[in-house]
């Protein structure tokens, strides 16, 4: 017997490649070729490496996320750090800039001090000096006589 003579008297109604009087529980995997074993049990077919492929899809999908995620995480890290290191050089150059001012509050005192103790000086040698001018004038004992 061929398989032409068993699909032959096969009605209408019955799917091709079925022979008559199957009972209905079939077990899976009773005929060899999935396709008829499926149209007989009256289920979607489902070819094997299609169902691999969705299940790769789902799975590389769900990676996907856990390591966007992940890199969210660490840009987020990298940004914190960066923020702080950012903060810290700030905090540095707020703190030399502070110095530098108190460096140059204490110069214009100095500077002022020794502006002050010259102008002084001055006033005084220019008064002695007058004042020694004026009494050598007056002093008879200096006056040379020609």
């Amino acid at each position: 017997m061929n398989s032409d003579d068993v699909t032959e008297g096969i009605p209408e109604g019955i799917p091709e490649g079925i022979p008559e009087g199957i009972p209905e529980g079939i077990p899976e995997g009773f005929f060899d070729d999935p396709k008829i074993d499926a149209k007989v049990r009256k289920v979607e077919y489902k070819d094997p490496a299609e169902e691999e492929w969705e299940k790769f899809q789902k799975v590389m999908q769900v990676e996907t996320q856990v390591s966007q995620s992940i890199v969210e995480g660490e840009d987020e890290e990298s940004k914190v750090d960066r923020e702080f290191s950012e903060l810290s050089e700030q905090r540095l150059y707020f703190l030399r800039a502070d110095a530098l001012r108190d460096k140059q509050s204490a110069t214009k005192v100095k500077v002022s001090q020794q502006e002050a103790v010259q102008r002084q000086s001055q006033v005084e040698n220019s008064s002695n000096s007058g004042d020694s001018d004026f009494e050598d004038f007056f002093d008879w004992r200096a006056k040379k006589v020609l």
